[in-house]
């Protein structure tokens, strides 16, 4: 299951940085699907994302659902994001919340990800 990344800050923030932080309205079936003890453990999916829906691969990915350590994985209050900006791509948490806002208006809570670019070994 793709992940798109169709901002250009957030996609510059993980092709250049390798890692991103990322906030979705709705949580990814693939972690819906996760057993509990896999979801705890912080196990991460394989994926490829992309910058529009039916657009070409731009790199494979891993991704994580982010939570606290020992607490359940979001949904998160996005005016509670503060520490994650850093890794967001954005200059500030208002940036964010507004481009947020731009795909999904008036989201209040989303499902954070923690995505970073994956080399597939070569066998």
């Amino acid at each position: 299951m793709v992940i798109i990344f169709s901002n250009e800050k957030a996609r510059s923030q993980l092709l250049n940085e390798g890692h991103v932080y990322t906030i979705r309205k709705n949580r990814r079936k693939q972690f819906i699907k996760m057993p509990e003890d896999k979801q705890r453990m912080g196990y991460g999916v394989i994926d490829w994302a992309t910058d529009h829906r039916g657009g070409k691969k731009i790199c494979d990915v891993i991704v994580h659902e982010y939570g606290p350590y020992g607490e359940e994985p979001g949904p998160y209050d996005t005016n509670t994001l503060q520490d994650y900006v850093f890794h967001s791509g954005f200059s500030s948490l208002e940036e964010w919340i507004g481009a947020i806002h731009g795909y999904s208006p008036n989201l209040t809570h989303g499902w954070m990800y923690s995505v970073s670019k994956h080399r597939k070994r070569s066998t």
